[in-house]
Parts: C-alpha cells; structure tokens; sequence
C-alpha cells in the first residue's frame, strides 16, 4: 500500500493573511486523492497515533471521552468494508445507515464507502420514510442499532 502524497501546509497559521493563502490553495493541489478512502488512509498513515475522533460521553463540559486513533480508525473502516463485502457488498451496492452520531457510524459510513455506496439516513425519520428511502436507493445491506 502506497503513501497519497500530500503537499505540505505550513506548520502554524499566525495571521488572517496565512488562512487567506491557504484557502487560495485548491484542494487538489493540496490532498492528491481520487476518493474519500485514500484521504482517511493517508492520514491514517501520516499521523497513527494521533486521536482522530474524540466522543462525548455525556454533555457536561468536562465529560469523559471515548477516543480513537487514526490507527484504530483504519482499522474499523477495513473491519466494516470487509463485514459488507462478505455480506455482498461491492462498489455500486448501496448501504444503507440508520446510526446516530457515534464512532461506530463513522466507521460505518467510511466503510460502505470503501465498500460500496454509503447511504446515510436520518435515523429520527418515520419508519416508512426509511423504508421508503431503502427501495428508492436500492440499499441491500441496513446498518442500525440493536
């Protein structure tokens, strides 16, 4: 598996001139990625050890934390992307997503992604609603709590 290259960016953004020349950057000039996959799987690379998602527990200001690390969280998407491809998921397959906002709907959304399509649905929506959203996209896989 190959590094994604990634032109630097300075290292500390002092002044409202720095912001400015690094919003005149395109983004392609920046990250040379064709997918979502390679980005995560480059700062997944570049920065292993460095917490990439950090949940709330609760919410109280000085709340508990669940974190995750850039490693681990390549780690869960290959895990999910796998689970799905057994499951018979391949690119063009839609999956279909009903998580609230937890790490483990990260992962599933990065993983159908890599897998298949991801198809994020609000999981406060009317059950009807969802079922009408799975037909329309076609979604063969659900991924939902409990």
């Amino acid at each position: 598996m190959s590094s994604l290259a990634i032109t630097p960016m300075p290292e500390v953004v002092r002044r409202l001139e720095d912001v400015e020349q690094i919003e005149l950057t395109p983004w392609q000039d920046v990250v040379h990625a064709t997918d979502t996959y390679m980005v995560l799987r480059s700062a997944c690379e570049r920065w292993s050890k460095r917490v990439a998602l950090r949940l709330l527990l609760d919410g109280s200001a000085c709340a508990p934390t669940r974190d995750v690390r850039y490693s681990e969280l390549l780690e869960g998407i290959h895990r999910t992307a796998n689970a799905l491809h057994r499951l018979g998921v391949t690119p063009g397959v839609p999956v279909a997503i009903l998580l609230p906002n937890l790490i483990e709907g990260h992962l599933a959304l990065w993983g159908a992604e890599a897998a298949g399509i991801a198809s994020p649905i609000n999981p406060m929506l009317e059950s009807s609603y969802v079922a009408r959203i799975c037909e329309e996209t076609g979604a063969k896989v659900v991924i939902a709590l409990g």
